[in-house]
């Protein structure tokens, strides 16, 4: 199955004595009603837990999409999306309490949108995401991609613990979001050392590079988070599971609580356990 060519990344806060009641509503109906919009192929979720956290969302929900509209941010689209939501737990009890909201939609522009490949979905799917957001004067575009994509993914990759690395530039959403964005999947929070006391081979990796000395010295709107995963990527396959991911989703719930109550079902999705 091809890999989402787009993402919508969703950035919010609330009140920390909402965070249980954030949690249970995206995963038993925000989760469940949108992923079966058409072109919504996956959703992951994450919580803040290091970097520039001053003033930062700690909530992050990343939905990945077939195309840049589906949400009606990008084009005049997006009223399956909006309809999907109408008389929700999540626009009653939650969003009259979201602040620090940020939306954008991204393009894939690394590993190139049209792959299915290993190294997208080992980011999307690790414990950890370090997620760097960043600027630059776009005459040095050609400069930044050139070399992110043949010195500084290469070289940091080789760090143990680094999984895997995805780039995305912006196409749509709130403005004056930084226009570059690179998702690297990592298995432990330190090994950048944006959180604890580590990260000097992550350090090492890139001393004496051009990013440093041709791309670090002009960036500007710049920042670094670490996120943690909190829940495990939903993707869509429509010729493993023909049902609606969503509609399989309440039906495992349901099953499953059935069997907590003794009525012999069990709680599968599509029919794996």
């Amino acid at each position: 199955m091809m890999t989402a060519p787009y993402i919508y990344l969703v950035q919010i806060d609330v009140p920390a004595s909402l965070d249980a009641e954030v949690n249970r509503v995206y995963d038993d109906e925000h989760i469940p009603h949108l992923i079966d919009v058409p072109g919504c192929l996956s959703c992951t979720r994450y919580r803040l837990v290091g970097g520039d956290t001053e003033g930062a969302p700690r909530f992050t929900a990343m939905w990945g999409m077939s195309r840049p509209d589906i949400t009606g941010l990008y084009g005049p689209n997006g009223q399956a999306w909006k309809a999907a939501t109408v008389g929700s737990q999540y626009d009653s009890l939650i969003r009259p309490h979201v602040t620090q909201r940020s939306h954008h939609i991204l393009e894939r522009i690394a590993p190139p949108r049209t792959a299915a490949d290993e190294n997208y979905r080992a980011t999307i799917a690790a414990p950890y995401l370090f997620l760097v957001q960043l600027d630059i004067p776009k005459h040095l575009d050609a400069d930044l991609n050139r070399i992110y994509d043949t010195e500084h993914v290469p070289h940091l990759m080789e760090v143990p613990g680094c999984l895997g690395c995805a780039r995305f530039m912006v196409v749509g959403g709130d403005e004056g979001a930084p226009r570059f964005t690179a998702m690297w999947g990592l298995l432990r929070p330190d090994i950048t050392g944006i959180y604890g006391p580590n990260g000097k081979a992550w350090a090492n990796a890139a001393k004496g590079s051009e990013f440093n000395t041709k791309i670090l010295p002009h960036l500007f709107n710049r920042r670094n988070l670490i996120l943690e995963r909190i829940t495990p990527p939903l993707e869509r396959d429509a010729e493993k599971y023909p049902a609606p991911l969503g509609r399989r989703m309440n039906a495992a719930r349901q099953a499953k609580g059935d069997h907590q109550q003794g009525c012999g079902t069990t709680g599968t999705i599509g029919g794996e356990p």
